[in-house]
């Protein structure tokens, strides 16, 4: 009625327009008012009415129609949209979901194998992701399209086939212009899978508790495997053969570590856990803390250190806000074996950092003074630079330099022209080490801006859902501890371009979607948010 009180169209035209009122507006099979014969013949556009004559013709009624054409599109979509009656709707996570045995446990398979990246540096979470997502949309055309209640990608999920949609055609510009295209170039086009694949989730998941438990066994597995105890604490940077280098094995333990500790968090909280069973989660959460630490401390990657210390800082202060006793208990747990490492492990710390944080001291301060790429400039000159940080610097003021050329679009995969003639041409890399400029260099700030929102956008699903208690307050704790730790790795390595970065990104997008679309079975979310 408030919507109402001024009118700006007609009262036919303003009582239908729902989305504009919210009024919920419900269709009907027959009519429930019948009216006179009479009222089939109108008296405005009728034979006798001058509503046609008295209109405006030709561009006059440019406005009107886009309008009306407008309008006919919302009418459209109100007809895709699930209807507010929770107790008629069907529920795609329950009642019209395949329920078959099999098939849910290939899922189940499927979903593990994308977090496979974690274990064991390959290529399969990209075939799991792709049977996932392939899986969603024949399932979605085949059954949910035909029903009232389904689940819509949103304006987001649009957003992301855009997205791909302008790669791909970037990409086949300069392809077919200079027959050059790099590797990794493709992964850009990933978003087009992310929606889906969170439908797969809606799909298939119906234990996750079980599912979560898996990948605790899991990682332990591997873990247990891949540490090398003859060389623990010894100073000598053991070489993992499940990952081509130490650097990638830090960064998969410490998904694996920030992971476990919210395992821990959970399984406190759990209530229909018997003794024995939580004695157990217990025990197995413990040794795979353990085994993740030590393969962290021995791997010695510095950048994962300090995005580890930071993400740990920011789940204290969240566990410190909620104040659970449980969680401070485990958090106090935690503490002491991170302590115990660290004390176990300090020459280890103090031989590895001690070079490069008395460069970070003096660089930071001549970035402020001078900027950026002068500051760089003299710190590869000066002699006084470690090795490692100084040809970083090489790539990152070479990368810079491309990016400054096309700051708001990038330059597409034609960068690698651009990078034969280099400041810095005996630099034989062409992995910047430092994710953002990554995107910038081949997409600009568009590029930056695009997958910033993206992800920004899928915490605050997953934080939506879990207050309304949808998800556990685990799930919210270590998927935002994780989104930091990830983007505070790519600062010094090109993360998004490993394995497990990537199933990273597939997989916290495709869950921030999995939220969405719960929220909207739940009726949590506007309509007018779908598109």
């Amino acid at each position: 009625m408030s919507a109402l009180a001024v009118m700006k169209m007609p009262w036919d035209v303003a009582l239908e327009r729902f989305w504009d009122t919210g009024l919920k507006v419900y269709s009907v099979r027959q009519n429930v008012l019948g009216f006179a014969a009479s009222s089939g013949i109108s008296g405005i556009a009728g034979p006798s009415g001058s509503y046609k004559s008295a209109r405006l013709g030709g561009p006059s009624r440019l406005r009107a129609g886009v309008l009306r054409a407008s309008d006919e599109l919302r009418r459209l979509h109100h007809v895709l949209l699930p209807p507010p009656l929770p107790r008629n709707a069907l529920d795609d996570a329950k009642d019209n979901a395949p329920r078959h045995t099999l098939l849910l446990l290939l899922a189940a398979l499927a979903i593990l194998a994308l977090l496979s990246a974690v274990w064991r540096e390959a290529d399969t979470y990209r075939y799991a992701g792709l049977a996932l997502a392939l899986v969603a949309v024949i399932r979605w055309f085949r059954v949910d399209l035909w029903t009232y209640s389904k689940p819509l990608i949103g304006w987001v999920g649009f957003l992301c086939l855009g997205w791909s949609l302008y790669v791909f055609i970037r990409l086949a510009i300069v392809y077919f212009g200079t027959h050059q295209l790099g590797g990794a170039e493709g992964i850009y086009m990933f978003p087009l899978f992310y929606a889906t694949t969170g439908f797969a989730f809606l799909l298939f998941v119906r234990q996750p508790a079980r599912l979560v438990l898996w990948f605790m066994i899991l990682s332990l597995v591997f873990l247990a495997a891949d540490t090398f105890y003859s060389d623990m604490f010894q100073g000598v940077q053991p070489a993992p053969w499940l990952f081509n280098n130490p650097i990638h094995a830090s960064v998969a333990a410490g998904f694996i570590f920030l992971c476990t500790l919210q395992f821990m968090a959970y399984s406190a909280q759990r209530t229909d856990l018997g003794k024995a069973t939580k004695n157990l989660h217990w025990a197995l959460s413990t040794a795979v803390l353990l085994l993740a630490l030590v393969n962290i401390i021995e791997m010695r990657s510095k950048g994962v250190w300090l995005a580890l210390a930071l993400a740990l800082l920011l789940l204290a202060v969240m566990t410190l806000a909620r104040g659970h006793r449980r969680e401070l208990l485990v958090s106090g747990g935690v503490l002491v074996i991170v302590a115990a490492g660290i004390v176990a492990a300090h020459n280890i710390f103090s031989s590895t950092a001690d070079d490069t944080m008395a460069f970070v001291k003096t660089l930071v301060p001549d970035v402020f003074r001078h900027g950026v790429l002068p500051a760089f400039d003299r710190a590869i000159a000066s002699d006084a630079v470690p090795l490692a940080a100084k040809e970083r610097l090489m790539l990152w003021a070479d990368a810079i330099n491309i990016w400054k050329r096309h700051p708001i679009f990038g330059a597409s995969s034609s960068w690698l022209t651009e990078w034969q003639n280099r400041t810095y041409h005996p630099m034989i890399f062409n992995v910047f080490h430092n994710g953002y400029l990554e995107i910038a260099v081949r997409y600009g700030v568009v590029g930056l801006a695009f997958f910033a929102f993206l992800y920004t956008w899928s915490a605050r699903q997953v934080l939506l859902a879990m207050r309304a208690k949808l998800v556990a307050p685990a799930a919210w704790s270590c998927y935002i501890s994780t989104l930091v730790f990830f983007a505070l790795t790519i600062l010094t390595n090109s993360n998004n371009r490993l394995a497990m970065g990537e199933a990273f990104m597939w997989f916290a997008a495709a869950f921030g979607f999995y939220c969405f679309y719960v929220r909207q079975q739940k009726n949590l979310v506007a309509p007018r948010t779908y598109f």
